[in-house]
């Protein structure tokens, strides 16, 4: 009991990780290893030399203070040495393989720095235990007292564990802090950066359109635009300038019908193309109906091309009129080109857009078949 480094180990064994955690909370909440050095990468490596230098000043110490102690010769025998070089290899292996996982910033701290890990390392040794480097650093002691056939060395691996488990008990809770806030952080950063984007690109109705000012040709009013102009005003989309055109176009007639359906009774249309709004304000202001307005509000026929017409098929006629019924009088392009190749028994591999009737195009020529089939008896 009378050698100093007995009480030297005594006091390191407990002071080397209750300074480390000190200063690295001291780091956490006001950044003083950082400033000190400029980076937070030079802070950790500086503090990372602190830890590394006081943790082989404390195993010389040990082994110093073993040299100093009497042996057992219960303890000296190949067995019990044979166990030595097995848990020391054992602590080695744990110590330099949690290293190498977390690499020189994981291992000495940095999350306090704000360098944090990627993800939670899975690997070996943290797969087998939850601290294999503090368990491996016990270990190594324990292996060098049982070679230097040391029963006190054996009992200061102990109280060596008891410290570790005791420094786990304020250290790990911490370290969970220290990741909440920082997934509190992403998450507040993320929900910033979408509500900046939902403010750059203005604000949208039930209708999921686009509110946006447009100047008019004597002020500025505040105009709703359809999903054709904010579609094609869309920073992803690169339209050609025929599609500009066609949409431009298919705007202002929706923005024609949408001022005349809030703003004109369409039962008085056929007696008068003038009729009376109220304003906000309630005065009553004359709107003029041009006729170019109401052949907009005309329905054009589409163009059918008479040879797809379902009539010069083999359609029986009860099937044209219940398709008739659901307004399908002519074929789809596909339709077209399969009906009498499916119908006369061929094999056909066929691709088309989706919405363009694949599936009537095998199935209709199948049921007609069939249908002929069974007449025929």
């Amino acid at each position: 009991l009378s050698d100093s480094n007995l009480w030297k180990i005594i006091v390191l064994v407990p002071l080397c990780p209750t300074v480390w955690n000190i200063l690295a909370r001291l780091e956490f909440y006001t950044h003083f290893i950082t400033k000190l050095t400029g980076n937070k990468y030079y802070g950790c490596y500086l503090l990372a030399v602190y830890i590394f230098s006081s943790s082989a000043y404390r195993d010389y110490v040990f082994h110093q203070t073993l040299a100093g102690q009497p042996t057992s010769t219960l303890l000296d025998n190949i067995f019990v040495t044979g166990f030595a070089y097995l848990i020391f290899g054992l602590g080695s292996v744990l110590v330099l393989s949690s290293m190498y996982a977390l690499g020189v910033t994981g291992t000495y701290l940095g999350d306090y720095f704000g360098i944090y890990m990627k993800e939670r390392v899975t690997s070996f040794p943290f797969n087998v235990r939850d601290d294999p480097m503090y368990d491996g650093a016990t270990l190594a002691f324990l292996g060098q007292s049982l070679l230097a056939k040391s029963p006190l060395g054996v009992l200061l691996s102990l109280y060596i564990y008891f410290c570790y488990r005791v420094a786990l008990l304020f250290e790990s809770p911490f370290t969970a802090y220290i990741y909440q806030q920082k997934d509190a952080r992403e998450a507040k950063d993320k929900k910033d950066k979408k509500d900046k984007r939902g403010e750059e690109n203005g604000h949208t109705g039930q209708n999921g359109v686009e509110a946006m000012e447009v100047e008019g040709d004597a002020d500025k009013e505040k105009k709703v635009l359809s999903p054709n102009l904010a579609l094609r005003r869309s920073p992803r989309l690169h339209p050609t300038p025929e599609t500009i055109s066609e949409l431009d176009q298919l705007d202002l007639k929706e923005e024609k019908k949408r001022k005349r359906r809030s703003s004109v009774d369409e039962s008085e249309l056929p007696d008068s193309k003038k009729t009376k709004t109220e304003t906000e304000n309630g005065n009553e202001e004359e709107e003029e109906l041009l006729d170019d307005d109401l052949e907009d509000e005309k329905e054009v026929p589409p163009q059918i091309d008479e040879s797809s017409l379902i009539c010069n098929f083999r359609v029986s006629k009860e099937t044209q009129e219940l398709l008739r019924i659901r307004k399908i009088v002519s074929f789809f392009p596909i339709q077209k080109m399969t009906f009498d190749l499916i119908y006369d028994g061929s094999d056909v591999v066929g691709r088309a857009c989706t919405g363009t009737g694949k599936t009537l195009a095998f199935s209709l020529p199948f049921v007609e078949k069939f249908k002929l089939h069974m007449a025929e008896g």
